[in-house]
């Protein structure tokens, strides 16, 4: 924070209100670096993230997931519930869980959070 000389014991108003306005500025331009550095680790996160090989995507019994079923698993990895997944790919409810469903049965597993595990263990999200 900027560091400015102010006398609490002046009790002018116009005094007080430049401190405040000047503390309020140096605030939004920390809050604006954050969020560059955010954007620039994510993109950096992103380019380290090894790319998804096909033979990730193939199930134990030799079945592979769709573009959509990675997609929905992405979002099930991030904590996405069925709801959210439909309203974020404009599905219906009903597809959302059968492409769940689906992503269970080809990764052989029974929960969710055996599939997220499943899923970050081959590198697909």
């Amino acid at each position: 924070m900027a560091s400015t000389n102010f006398n609490s014991r002046s009790s002018e108003p116009a005094a007080l209100h430049f401190v405040i306005r000047e503390q309020q500025a140096a605030i939004e331009g920390l809050e604006a670096s954050r969020r560059e550095l955010e954007s620039i680790v994510e993109h950096l996160l992103a380019a380290a993230r090894p790319p998804v090989k096909a033979s990730n995507t193939v199930g134990p019994d030799g079945s592979r997931l769709s573009k959509r079923e990675l997609q929905v698993l992405a979002l099930m990895v991030a904590g996405g519930s069925s709801k959210e997944i439909a309203a974020q790919l404009g599905i219906s409810f009903k597809t959302a869980m059968t492409h769940r469903a689906n992503i269970m049965t080809k990764l052989k597993v029974h929960e969710t959070a055996s599939a997220v595990r499943e899923a970050i263990r081959r590198g697909l999200v």
